[in-house]
């Protein structure tokens, strides 16, 4: 059994004067097609280690949704998540936002871009890990600086970065959602699958 780690989007229902956390259950799916076995984590801010530690997951994802800086939870929540996955070498997929969160983390920093919001494009990438046709898109921020030990793997043809990996953590962030296809890719599947299970993948490596 892996166990991964999910983290939720936030969100507040003003009719009921809720706040609630979410994640698409197609990110789930995909995560159960690939036999993992995915646990969500409430946005409970640094109380979020402790029961990440009772959990004890052997991976963790970072899903998509609301931007950087706009949920302080579940920012905290994450720092948390990404806090224990470097004390215990585990790997984390980060996906959009997710991805984006991991590079703050790490002293990165984000802008504003235009014309990936609902949209695909194609991606070059040196790295046949990230070699694909084209990606989906549903973003509204770049990495702009890069986080310490982060390189860019994947870069669109506008220039904006689209894959990152860390030389020393076993972390990964991708800008698409692979969870978002009509049917899952066989490359993101591949991917996927490396990222949460293959030890070493991307460690060692130097940061460009």
């Amino acid at each position: 059994m892996t166990v991964v780690v999910v983290s939720q989007n936030r969100s507040f229902d003003s009719a009921r004067n809720e706040r609630r956390d979410c994640v698409d259950s197609r990110l789930i799916e995909f995560l159960v097609a690939l036999s993992f076995d995915p646990v969500t984590l409430p946005n409970i801010g640094a109380a979020g280690h402790a029961v990440v530690a009772r959990v004890r997951p052997q991976a963790i994802v970072l899903s998509g949704g609301n931007s950087v800086g706009l949920e302080p939870q579940r920012d905290a929540t994450e720092w948390e998540l990404l806090r224990y996955a470097s004390t215990h070498e585990i790997p984390v997929l980060g996906i959009c936002r997710g991805m984006q969160f991991m590079n703050h983390y790490l002293g990165g920093t984000l802008k504003g871009v235009t014309g990936h919001a609902g949209t695909r494009h194609p991606v070059r990438s040196r790295n046949p890990e990230f070699s694909r046709v084209s990606v989906n898109s549903f973003h509204d921020h770049q990495l702009d600086r890069l986080g310490a030990g982060f390189s860019a793997e994947a870069i669109s043809e506008d220039g904006v970065i689209e894959a990152i990996i860390h030389s020393q953590h076993h972390w990964v962030g991708i800008m698409w959602h692979p969870e978002r296809e009509a049917h899952f890719s066989e490359e993101d599947c591949r991917l996927v699958k490396k990222v949460l299970t293959g030890p070493g993948f991307g460690r060692g490596r130097k940061t460009k």
